[in-house]
C-alpha cells in the first residue's frame, strides 16, 4: 500500500509537469503569434494590409494548417473572402450556419467538413471561425484550420482576442478614412 501511494504521487506530479512543460511551449507560441499580430495592426495602413499580413502571420504559425479572413457586407448578408478564396458565402445559406452565428452572434463558432467551401474543413482538420469585431460591429470573420490539434480553451482565447485586435484596427482605419476625406457631400 505504500508504495502504491508513492507511485500515485509519482505519476500525479509527472502529470502536473508534463502540462508545465506544454502551457509553457503553448504561451511561448502565443506570445510571438499576439506580439507579431499586434506589430502588424499598429503599423498597417490599409484594411487589405492588415488582411494581408495577418492571415500571413497567422498561416506561418506551425500548429496553423491555413487560414483566411473574409468581409462582412451586412446589407447583402454575405461574406466576400479576402484572403484564401473567392467564394462569397452566404449567411442565409443552411450551410453556412456557423459563420452565420459568429457573425450575428459575435462569437466563436467551430467548423467541419460538411460545410460549403470556403467554410469546410478537410477530413484531417479542425476549425474554428472568430468574429473581427469592434464594439458592436462586425467587419469581418477570421478563418483558421489546423491539422495538429483541436482549439482548446486557450487557443480559442487568444484567437478571440486577435479577432478583436483585427475589428479594433479596421475601425480605426475606416475611421481615419473618413475624418480625412477630401469629398465634400452636399445634402
Amino acid at each position: 500500500a505504500f508504495q502504491q501511494d508513492i507511485t500515485e504521487r509519482k505519476e500525479a506530479e509527472f502529470g502536473l509537469e508534463r502540462e508545465r512543460e506544454r502551457l509553457q511551449r503553448l504561451l511561448d507560441r502565443i506570445n510571438g503569434l499576439i506580439g507579431d499580430v499586434t506589430e502588424i495592426v499598429v503599423t498597417a495602413d490599409s484594411t487589405e494590409d492588415i488582411y494581408e499580413r495577418a492571415v500571413g502571420r497567422i498561416g506561418d504559425d506551425d500548429a496553423i494548417s491555413r487560414a483566411w479572413i473574409g468581409e462582412y457586407d451586412p446589407g447583402a448578408r454575405v461574406v466576400r473572402p479576402r484572403t484564401g478564396g473567392d467564394d462569397t458565402v452566404d449567411l442565409a445559406n443552411e450551410d453556412a450556419a456557423p459563420l452565420a452565428k459568429a457573425v450575428e452572434e459575435q462569437s466563436l463558432a467551430r467548423l467541419d467538413d460538411s460545410l460549403a467551401a470556403p467554410l469546410r474543413c478537410q477530413a484531417d482538420e479542425a476549425g474554428v471561425v472568430i468574429p473581427l469585431t469592434y464594439r458592436r460591429t462586425t467587419y469581418g470573420v477570421l478563418a483558421v484550420y489546423s491539422r495538429s490539434q483541436s482549439f482548446d480553451e486557450e487557443e480559442t482565447t487568444v484567437l478571440r482576442a486577435l479577432g478583436r485586435s483585427i475589428g479594433a484596427a479596421v475601425n480605426d482605419l475606416l475611421s481615419k478614412q473618413t475624418v480625412t476625406t477630401d469629398t465634400v457631400i452636399d445634402i
